[in-house]
């Protein structure tokens, strides 16, 4: 006979995964109510989540490192335009000042109008036109060389023949170029030497023309150079002694003009066209004439 089977339900397979999931809710609730992951975080949109984030927000972020601010670069220094009638005019007149004007970092032109080519000695050698403008030339260029003179302007007016009206012009596209900062220097209207005003008319036309324009309120820098001191004539009212190092530097300049260097296309035509004043160059200070 067969035993009896016992009286009730078997366990199903169903009724086992309930038992289970029963369990797991039963483990999970406290941890839930207390606000906390299983891993130990906070459980989202629940109070232990907004305690952390309110930590997290509170915290101080880590400092920024002070910014090294970049230096600017120094203001340009204006130009100074130096404008003179012939080659060696620039020198005989304001070698020192040239020189100490590149040595402080300004941007020197130097001008120089007309070729010179009219010169006593031209006849004395017997020398072309073109012939005596490349010697002139040449010991121009030498001379600026000296300073390092980057930009060096020969506008090639024939020699006897510049007019204010030209040199007007000229300070008017300078000024357009330079701008109202812009600094002049040049010959002075107020020379005197050798029996003439200024010593030459291309001098004076322009140092005519600067002085006009300063009164006009063209320009507002100018400095107005003589050299009849150095034929003999009466000191300018404003001289400034040269210091060794520009004394120094324009007795180069003075060799450039004085010293014949064929193979270099000099044939020392500034030295010998006044031979006197380049003596009394290296000697005298360098004057100028007050602007009124």
């Amino acid at each position: 006979m067969a035993a009896p089977r016992p009286r009730g339900r078997m366990p199903t397979t169903i009724g086992r995964r309930r038992a289970a999931w029963l369990a797991t809710v039963v483990v999970l609730l406290p941890v839930a109510y207390l606000g906390l992951a299983p891993h130990g975080g906070a459980v989202p949109g629940t109070a232990g989540e907004t305690a952390a984030t309110q930590a997290a927000a509170t915290e101080t972020p880590p400092a920024t490192p002070p910014l090294t601010p970049t230096p600017s670069p120094p203001p340009a220094l204006p130009t100074v335009y130096w404008i003179f009638a012939h080659p060696d005019d620039e020198t005989l007149a304001a070698g020192g000042a040239l020189s100490r004007s590149q040595a402080a970092g300004y941007r020197n032109v130097v001008i120089i109008v007309s070729t010179g080519e009219n010169t006593a000695v031209r006849s004395r050698l017997g020398w072309t036109r073109d012939q005596i403008i490349a010697a002139r030339t040449a010991e121009l260029k030498a001379a600026m060389a000296v300073l390092a003179i980057q930009d060096l302007r020969l506008l090639g007016v024939p020699d006897g023949q510049v007019t204010t009206a030209q040199v007007n012009g000229l300070i008017d596209g300078l000024l357009r170029e330079g701008g109202p900062n812009a600094s002049f220097r040049g010959h002075s209207p107020f020379d005197s030497y050798l029996g003439f005003t200024c010593g030459h008319p291309d001098h004076c036309a322009i140092g005519t023309a600067l002085l006009q324009a300063w009164r006009d309120g063209r320009i507002s820098d100018l400095k107005l150079y003589r050299v009849g001191h150095l034929f003999g004539g009466p000191l300018g009212e404003e001289c400034e002694a040269l210091d060794a190092q520009q004394l120094a530097a324009k007795r180069q300049l003075i060799q450039a003009y004085t010293t014949a260097n064929r193979a270099a296309g000099r044939a020392a035509i500034g030295g010998q066209s006044v031979p006197g004043a380049w003596v009394q160059a290296a000697r005298q200070p360098e004057c100028s004439d007050l602007i009124r």
